[in-house]
């Protein structure tokens, strides 16, 4: 199957990682519709681009970021493989709607110890998730 190079959203330049979720026209509409700040560095290369955001954002736009990067992709995908794509107003609704649910799911236990913590890092260019979960019900002292 053949892959069209031009950005299934806005249809005018070559599509890679940095244009489809930062630099598209579309991309920057979905982000004009959420509470983040601009943050356009002269970067041409999504890695760097993102090692900016983990270094000026605070974590809460840090995780929004995520989430509207998340949502910014997942209807690039439907623009490729259903020729349908959301509003960017609806795309930004989505990923507010998921970082919400995420942090009510990931609510502070009564004890005041954190259901989960996440880590995000940059490793010779990839970058690594990481997840840690204590259980519910757990005596251990080494958490």
């Amino acid at each position: 199957m053949e892959v069209e190079p031009t950005c299934p959203m806005c249809g005018l330049h070559p599509e890679d990682t940095m244009h489809a979720l930062v630099s598209c026209v579309y991309a920057r509409a979905v982000r004009s519709h959420t509470t983040l700040p601009s943050f356009s560095p002269p970067y041409a290369e999504f890695p760097l681009w993102f090692e900016g955001v983990l270094t000026n954002f605070s974590s809460d736009n840090i995780m929004l970021a995520a989430a509207v990067l998340y949502h910014k992709w997942r209807a690039r995908n439907r623009a490729v493989w259903e020729a349908a794509l959301p509003s960017p107003r609806a795309v930004a609704t989505a990923a507010t709607a998921t970082l919400q649910a995420w942090r009510l799911v990931h609510a502070s236990s009564p004890q005041g110890h954190p259901h989960s913590t996440g880590t995000l890092r940059l490793v010779h260019g990839h970058y690594i998730a990481a997840f840690n979960s204590h259980p519910r019900a757990c005596l251990s002292f080494l958490h």
